[in-house]
């Protein structure tokens, strides 16, 4: 009955999960702009954008269902806080075995309600997802190793591992490790079935990154030469951007190029509370016969936070999804014992209940802030966007045509026009076919060059500095009618 209940609860903070972003953020947030490179690429909408070095298909393949039948964003929205649910579920479920009570669903809750899984958790964007397949994959290879012949947790090992590889490889890299490292260090496991674990381990990151690996000699010049453009992209390297990601605990969605933000004393707070939850799991779950789960999760969310810590110089919230994720565990197994302490008449447990409830409802409170606050900024943006796609349209601007420049990814996307930012042939309107080339914010030098080739107009932006668009002035399309499909998000 108790683990009947259990299962129960889990489904429940699945279907909150699935929720929160629509009730947070609601239906209509804005597409940003990786979202859009994610979702035109199986998309008979749009043209597919620039799609980089470090970026990876898993999460274009998780979206085509609807991608491909529709651009309406309420759509899409709904599909992926759907599977966001889904990943919940499926993610923590293997757990329910490993641990059991309701350590496991108290986990799911303690990760679904940070701001970072609010805000991403129905966003085009694979960090999440590789948090779901980290989370899966350690619990059934806990599952694979005790439970001797039995060849299902064998396979899902090898699924939830391929899934990762296929979602983001470079994460699922750091999976590997650490999951090769608590098959050495479970004791009382035979090396056969060490060996069959590393085997299907392995198996099943080749398979999910084989795609990752034939684009990367087919565009890249190979899987090195891939990695190299990935870590110019993403400044990689040996850094320590620990102290980064604490200071964006509050937001931005995205902290680089000089930002200096640091994030109130109470909300970095949480952090080391974690902390301590995690050190103390160690300890409670030795005592409760769980050291090697909750170890096992311990060392794979410290290993793949250690790429985004040290081989990242700049901060990114959603990077340390994958180490919430798992740390959540340890942290859950904490509380519990908290609040379950015997004998039942002590004292300290209404007290400790009372505490354990206060602060885990004052944490999500103050997440579910930082949420709406980023949201609304978000949704700012999306709307300054809007406008100009807007404007672009009014004046001719219809596929086929590129766009260059500021938030050139999304407005693209919005104006059914190929994006060219990050293009080698954006400075050059020569090479673009003789399709109609705009330009948002400042224009490259061949187009200042000829002023009298181009145009220049201002969009105006409520409460905001106006955004520049640059049109050519002589060129026949860019008196040419709209008829080409629209993608219009609602303001």
């Amino acid at each position: 009955m108790r683990r009947d209940r259990a299962q129960l609860a889990l489904i429940a903070v699945a279907v909150l999960h699935a929720l929160s972003p629509l009730l947070v953020r609601g239906a209509h947030a804005a597409f940003g702009w990786d979202e859009t490179v994610y979702l035109s690429q199986i998309n008979s909408y749009a043209p597919a954008g620039l799609f980089s070095a470090p970026r990876a298909r898993g999460l274009t393949l998780l979206v085509a269902p609807v991608s491909l039948v529709t651009n309406s964003l309420v759509a899409i929205r709904v599909w992926l806080a759907a599977l966001s649910g889904f990943g919940m579920w499926l993610a923590f479920r293997p757990w329910q075995r490993v641990i059991g009570g309701y350590v496991v669903p108290l986990a799911a809750l303690v990760l679904s309600t940070l701001w970072v899984s609010i805000y991403y958790g129905f966003e085009a964007m694979p960090n999440e997802y590789s948090a779901f397949a980290a989370v899966a994959a350690t619990g059934w290879l806990l599952l694979a190793l005790r439970d001797h012949g039995r060849k299902r947790p064998w396979i899902w090992v090898g699924v939830a591992v391929a899934f990762a590889a296929l979602i983001r490889p470079t994460d699922a890299l750091c999976l590997v490790v650490g999951l090769l490292l608590v098959t050495i260090g479970v004791r009382r496991v035979t090396w056969r079935r060490r060996g069959l674990s590393v085997t299907v381990i392995l198996v099943g990151f080749v398979a999910g990154a084989a795609e990752w690996v034939i684009e990367a000699y087919v565009r890249f010049g190979g899987p090195i030469a891939r990695l190299r453009a990935a870590s110019a992209v993403n400044t990689g390297g040996v850094h320590w951007s620990l102290a980064a990601e604490w200071h964006a605990l509050a937001g931005p969605i995205l902290c680089r190029s000089g930002c200096t933000v640091r994030a109130p004393l109470h909300d970095q707070i949480w952090w080391p509370v974690l902390g301590g939850l995690v050190v103390a799991g160690l300890l409670v779950g030795r005592r409760r016969k769980h050291f090697t789960a909750i170890s096992a999760a311990v060392l794979v969310g410290v290993v793949i936070g250690a790429e985004y810590v040290i081989g990242i110089a700049y901060a990114a919230p959603r990077f340390l999804l994958p180490a919430y994720a798992m740390l959540s565990i340890p942290a859950a197994e904490t509380v519990l014992w908290l609040v379950a302490r015997r004998p039942r008449w002590s004292v300290v447990r209404p007290i400790a209940i009372a505490g354990a409830v206060c602060a885990l409802g004052a944490q999500a409170v103050s997440q579910v802030s930082i949420a709406r606050s980023l949201s609304d900024t978000a949704s700012v943006y999306g709307a300054q966007q809007e406008r100009v796609s807007d404007f672009l349209s009014a004046h001719g601007v219809a596929s086929p045509c590129d766009v260059a420049g500021h938030a050139s990814a999304p407005i693209a996307y919005l104006t059914d026009c190929r994006d060219l930012s990050r293009s080698p042939s954006a400075d050059h309107e020569a090479e673009t076919d003789h399709q109609l080339l705009a330009f948002v914010g400042r224009p490259p030098a061949t187009v200042r060059e000829s002023p009298s080739d181009w145009q220049k107009f201002v969009v105006d932006q409520p409460d905001a500095p106006p955004w520049q668009v640059w049109l050519p002035g002589r060129s026949p399309a860019a008196h040419r009618p709209h008829h080409g499909r629209r993608h219009r998000l609602p303001a």
